[in-house]
């Protein structure tokens, strides 16, 4: 047991976390000893776990000195990750571990690919602060919604038949292109799609989800994409991922179910509590 510490860790206070005792990140992190005092107001969105020198959790000693995980592993990798660390190819842990509690949709998106990071780092060092790709798996603590991927190319076709307001916003000349492109075609189509997407003024967006949110609020049945929906629209009035929604896929999973997001996947996390973990090398 001598190789055995307990670890100190610190949580994010981004705007989207759940608020105060209603986050399962405050909670743990208050049961753990690590906040005091009146957080009720405040809010408690990511508790990270890990050695990532953002954040790093502290490895804590008998004598009650701390220490950086990250400085304790450099010093001595084969103490703190046993002997196996070599494998690893650096000096640190290969993923960073996260509890999150989600309050309030998360922005769309895409973790590039392991040679898209590495030129993204080179070129532009202070936005791009590391050359990972990260890909991620989340595991439900709660029930857990989330946006994750493309939805099937028929979904997809199905959403232009049953949302006009989408056809008359991308033209049908790009639509109908897609709808009878062959299997080898559909992803330059689609890529298509997304850029005409975003040649679109913010006037013509704005237009576009009222009429969308005035159609959906006559419904008498409103089904689950149309309750997100509105919900994506209350949290960001006229923002275009209202609209990118109905191209992928809604997930609504239970505790103990996990989805993983891909490299140059999109993904926004949208309520609930979830393990989240992201590998790094």
């Amino acid at each position: 047991m001598q190789n055995f510490f307990p670890l100190v860790s610190h949580s994010q206070p981004y705007e989207w976390g759940q608020i105060g005792s209603d986050s399962l990140v405050y909670q743990l992190s208050r049961e753990a000893g690590l906040i005091t005092g009146d957080n009720s107001s405040k809010p408690f969105a990511e508790l990270w776990m890990g050695d990532h020198p953002s954040l790093p959790s502290y490895v804590k000693f008998p004598n009650g000195e701390q220490t950086s995980l990250h400085d304790s592993i450099t010093e001595n990798p084969e103490r703190f990750l046993g002997k196996a660390y070599s494998h690893f190819g650096k000096k640190r842990l290969p993923f960073l571990f996260k509890v999150l509690s989600v309050r309030k949709t998360l922005s769309l998106q895409i973790h590039p690919s392991k040679e898209i990071a590495k030129e993204l780092n080179q070129r532009y060092p202070e936005v791009y602060k590391d050359d990972n790709h990260k890909p991620e798996i989340s595991i439900a603590l709660s029930e857990f919604e989330a946006l994750c991927n493309f939805r099937p190319y028929e979904e997809i076709v199905q959403a232009f038949e049953e949302v006009e307001v989408l056809r008359e916003l991308l033209g049908n000349e790009v639509i109908d292109k897609f709808v009878n492109c062959t299997q080898e075609e559909r992803r330059n189509c689609l890529e298509n799609i997304m850029r005409e997407f975003f040649q679109k003024d913010q006037t013509q967006i704005k237009d576009t989800i009222s009429k969308l949110v005035a159609q959906i609020a006559e419904k008498q049945d409103k089904g689950p994409r149309d309750n997100l929906v509105l919900k994506l629209n209350e949290q960001f009035p006229y923002d275009i991922g209202v609209l990118l929604s109905y191209f992928l896929n809604y997930l609504t999973i239970q505790p103990g179910e996990a989805f993983v997001m891909d490299p140059c996947e999109p993904h926004a996390y949208i309520h609930g509590n979830c393990l989240e973990g992201n590998l790094l090398h």
